[in-house]
């Protein structure tokens, strides 16, 4: 019994010192978006997961929850398994809040949205000339990583900033203007958007991201707030996760958004 106990507890022990090493080391590579020094302790990572198994019918709800990046991606790709693994970790904080468990803390960042963090933080971003999928690719790691940021905050990770992924991404799509809503498909680039729009506040970069969210938006024929919100949520979406971020940024876009539709 005693055996069993410590066959148990040690790699608890270790995976609890090397994730918040490696989370610590996430942290700091986010600020700059490099490469993280350490590698992830993926064996002891798996070895949590299967220790914390979703209920099969919250695993059946992840299969079965709409999810558009399949059509983008193919199976195998590093930013389907990126998306994939946050659509799992959504699904689990789901369950934990079903069950009046707490998991809005510190380890839900260090065993489930870090080391997605991890696998494309530093990625190349190449010179796309009008090419269609680098830029798809670009496009949707920089998503990620806003839509992330304020994850991690909210679960108590401070020095979230996303300044650098803000600033990244107005400069690449500043090179296409309004052909990008012709090259990116309209579900990912408003979901991009949207999260970069809402990063962008109080920031220099904030009206430029305003304006193209409210153009994209109109082209869609989006009008109104709650249809935009709808719009992005289908995509992907964490509950009670932005609301001071919404709060900042939506009454500045909705009077843009007004002039487009008037």
């Amino acid at each position: 019994m005693i055996y069993a106990f410590v066959d148990l507890l040690i790699p608890c022990v270790i995976l609890s010192h090397k994730g918040r090493q490696c989370s610590v080391d996430i942290s700091g590579a986010r600020r700059t978006d490099t490469k993280p020094r350490f590698s992830l302790p993926e064996k002891l990572l798996q070895h949590f997961k299967d220790e914390t198994k979703l209920e099969l019918r919250f695993q059946r709800l992840v299969l079965q929850t709409p999810a558009p990046w399949k059509d983008l991606f193919s199976p195998g790709h590093h930013l389907r398994i990126a998306f994939d693994d946050i659509n799992a970790s959504i699904t689990h904080a789901t369950f934990m809040t079903a069950q009046n468990k707490e998991w809005q803390n510190a380890d839900f960042i260090v065993y489930w949205i870090d080391p997605i963090l991890h696998r494309l933080l530093g990625t190349t971003m190449h010179q796309h000339d009008q090419e269609k999928t680098d830029l798809l690719e670009s496009v949707s790691r920089l998503g990620i990583c806003l839509f992330l940021g304020p994850i991690r905050l909210n679960c108590g990770k401070l020095g979230c900033s996303t300044k650098v992924y803000v600033r990244k991404l107005k400069d690449l799509l500043s090179q296409y203007n309004d052909d990008v809503g012709y090259i990116i498909p309209e579900a990912m680039l408003l979901w991009v958007l949207f999260f970069g729009m809402l990063e962008s506040w109080d920031l220099p970069e904030e009206e430029w991201f305003v304006d193209l969210t409210a153009s994209v938006d109109a082209r869609m024929n989006l009008y109104g707030w709650e249809n935009i919100w709808t719009a992005v949520r289908s995509f992907l979406w964490m509950n009670n996760m932005f609301a001071t971020e919404i709060k900042n940024i939506r009454g500045s876009f909705v009077t843009k958004l007004s002039l487009y539709s008037s």
